[in-house]
């Protein structure tokens, strides 16, 4: 192509695509309306070429989602407990497949945040053993068992100590609902003795019950 020629081409061009920019800005709905029926009809294209972005640009990425959770972890956290909650099924079988691609590593969020978080590590616990055993639930949350356990003073319902772990009163295996009017506070010694006796009783003077 001779430089004349090129220069009108680049020329053409430019002017093209400034025409088109201020077609789409003085046209914003039937320039949204076309881009999007071009994206349904060309779906698996639009998937490789941001797939081949994400690719091409990780760190960016990376940046852009670190700032973003920063500014919408609220809201990202009520998104993704919500759809969780329309969608059980998806979600366990999303999870499964992370833990099937990369098990070391949830292992090991899993243990770091069992660590950080003793007392919702238990809660999860026992809502998993529960599902596991097919004993009947009421669902309850975090914050719900934590106004609970407060109701005792956070105390040991059998002796009065301080309460470390979280008891069924009846036993999930005798048949117990997995549910906050089953459940108190209890300390590691109490909770031992008892076990998953049923009926409980008071075998020594240690038990003393604080209604």
């Amino acid at each position: 192509m001779r430089a004349v020629d090129k220069a009108r081409y680049q020329e053409k061009r430019e002017a093209r695509i400034v025409q088109m920019a201020t077609w789409r800005t003085e046209n914003r709905e039937a320039s949204r309306a076309a881009s999007r029926r071009w994206a349904d009809a060309n779906s698996a294209k639009v998937r490789e070429n941001q797939a081949a972005w994400r690719d091409a640009n990780r760190d960016h990425v990376a940046r852009y989602g670190r700032t973003y959770y920063q500014l919408n972890s609220g809201k990202k956290r009520e998104y993704s407990r919500q759809w969780s909650a329309a969608n059980p099924e998806r979600r366990r079988a999303s999870h499964a497949a992370y833990r099937a691609t990369d098990p070391a590593s949830h292992n090991r969020r899993v243990r770091d945040w069992k660590h950080q978080n003793p007392k919702a590590a238990a809660a999860y616990d026992r809502k998993k053993k529960a599902r596991r055993r097919g004993a009947p639930q009421i669902r309850y949350s975090y914050h719900e068992l934590q106004a609970r356990l407060s109701l005792f003073g956070n105390r040991c319902y059998l002796c009065g100590v301080d309460g470390e772990a979280v008891d069924h009163v009846k036993p999930l295996s005798a048949g117990g609902w997995d549910c906050l009017a089953n459940i108190r506070p209890i300390c590691t010694s109490c909770n031992s003795r008892k076990n998953s006796t049923w009926p409980f009783a008071r075998v020594s003077p240690a038990f003393n019950f604080i209604n």
